[in-house]
């Protein structure tokens, strides 16, 4: 991958590829990976994205269960990847590891003028602060070990909310304000 300096866009969203090139991070060009997986061990390592200043539009990162340590997640610097609009972050449904999801959701916190945030397969137990924030299209799928949600009373912004597959949700006090769409499936144990 390090011959490819130049490289600029590199799409692999729906090519079935399992696992990342080696020294991603050194196309320092690049402004579309609309995929990233994380790798095992040794494999692709989150870091990678971290060294990619110049990513701009869509990125699906999958396989989050596999960032070690937890904290790693930081590195990926999302926070500071301003031209990034649409974000989806996921986890394999088979592990549950709640603290270290919870520690990876929290330390991949996007920049503020991040557009659409889909989140799959968390089970870190409770969402972070800043996932109720900014976003104008939220979508939440596929949780286990969840029982409650953030706030989102206060979203201005928000006016796309998908929630899909949380059977641990027990109650969830509701007050949009400017909801403009509303998905609302599978939770087993919801209290009306």
């Amino acid at each position: 991958m390090w011959k490819l300096t130049n490289l600029q866009h590199l799409d692999i969203a729906g090519t079935g590829i399992k696992k990342m090139p080696e020294q991603l991070g050194s196309l320092k060009c690049l402004n579309t990976l609309t995929k990233f997986m994380v790798g095992e061990g040794s494999g692709s390592s989150i870091r990678e994205l971290g060294k990619l200043k110049s990513l701009q539009g869509t990125l699906s990162i999958s396989q989050l269960q596999n960032v070690v340590p937890p904290k790693d997640a930081m590195n990926a610097g999302l926070k500071d990847k301003k031209y990034l609009e649409k974000l989806a972050l996921e986890w394999d449904a088979k592990t549950l590891r709640p603290k270290s999801e919870r520690i990876v959701l929290e330390s991949l916190r996007p920049h503020t003028s991040l557009k659409r945030l889909t989140i799959k397969g968390f089970g870190g137990g409770i969402f972070p602060d800043w996932v109720g924030h900014q976003f104008a299209s939220l979508h939440l799928w596929e949780y286990k070990n969840i029982s409650s949600l953030p706030p989102f009373d206060q979203l201005c912004s928000l006016k796309e909310l998908s929630i899909v597959g949380l059977m641990e949700l027990l109650q969830w006090v509701v007050s949009f304000v400017a909801i403009v769409v509303l998905v609302l499936l599978r939770f087993s144990h919801l209290e009306a």
